[in-house]
């Protein structure tokens, strides 16, 4: 892993020689020990603040600070980072090299500008390329479920998380801006 890697791609299928010259791309095909150790070594440096078992107790920031601390390679904090001061917060607490926060750009995508809600904006962004590309209706309704669900009453969310159409969004939408972005 360096630094500035964004993830890790296998890529068990390119043909160009020079990728199979050096050990890897199509020539991994034939090597799936290899293939499975490299998988196996990944997942041996991946560690939670939690267990499955303490899924609705807080993340353990104490214990990824001690990981952090004993060993030479980035360390990433994830869970229960909602907010951009809470990733900041985690960030020198546990002096981890970056921060996940799945769950609060869910609710939030517009959270690293600083905002504590989705902008309007971020929405009809939303709206308007879920649209266009013909996203599933189930994707584009639960991430705008997420999105707005702090901006509306109990009654109103009730009512929108029980549409079944994108027209029935944009519909409810249509009506309910104003109430939800005044």
């Amino acid at each position: 892993f360096t630094r500035y890697s964004d993830g890790v791609d296998l890529n068990c299928g390119c043909p160009q020689r020079w990728a199979i010259q050096e050990g890897y791309g199509a020539c991994l095909i034939n090597k799936p020990e290899l293939v499975s150790d490299i998988i196996h070594q990944t997942r041996n440096a991946i560690f939670h603040g939690r267990t499955k078992e303490q899924r609705s107790e807080p993340v353990n920031y104490e214990a990824i600070s001690l990981i952090k601390s004993s060993i030479n390679i980035p360390v990433i904090a994830n869970g229960d980072i909602k907010t951009l001061n809470e990733a900041e917060h985690i960030k020198k607490l546990t002096n981890v090299d970056g921060v996940m926060c799945a769950r609060g750009l869910l609710a939030n995508p517009s959270l690293f500008s600083g905002t504590e809600f989705t902008t309007l904006d971020c929405v009809k962004d939303w709206i308007k390329i879920a649209i266009e590309t013909g996203t599933p209706f189930t994707c584009f309704h639960n991430h705008l479920i997420y999105m707005i669900e702090k901006l509306q009453s109990r009654a109103d969310r009730r009512y929108f998380n029980a549409l079944s159409s994108v027209s029935g969004v944009v519909s409810f939408w249509n009506k309910n801006i104003v109430l939800m972005f005044p």
